[in-house]
């Protein structure tokens, strides 16, 4: 597996996506130089619209039920895993199948 990156920019209020194709040493000489950026690494894993996930997404969870819920993905350091809602873990399958990226937490915060 390739781990995958991408930056969000605080400074310049802009997302800088696929930082693994060129940009790695550019970026994390940034953060190192105490410029304003958030380096959010990627799951692995891909929404129901093939889209990648990132930490810092806001996904929605569509529920067997037709309800819906929003929530941010991060790191549980404890679980070694990328979870939603703070603990709960998910899977291939289930990304495939029930979430889809709504934004993030820098660009779209009021989600």
């Amino acid at each position: 597996m390739r781990f995958s990156f991408r930056v969000w920019h605080s400074g310049e209020g802009l997302m800088i996506p696929n930082c693994n194709q060129g940009f790695e040493g550019d970026v994390f000489n940034w953060r190192d130089q105490g410029q304003p950026v958030m380096i959010m690494q990627g799951t692995g894993l891909k929404d129901r619209n093939g889209v990648e996930i990132y930490e810092g997404d806001i996904v929605r969870w569509g529920k067997h039920s037709g309800e819906t819920e929003d929530a941010a993905i991060q790191w549980n350091p404890n679980n070694c895993r990328f979870v939603w809602r703070n603990s709960f873990g998910f899977d291939e399958a289930e990304a495939k199948s029930f979430m889809e990226i709504v934004g993030n937490i820098y660009e779209t915060p009021q989600l």
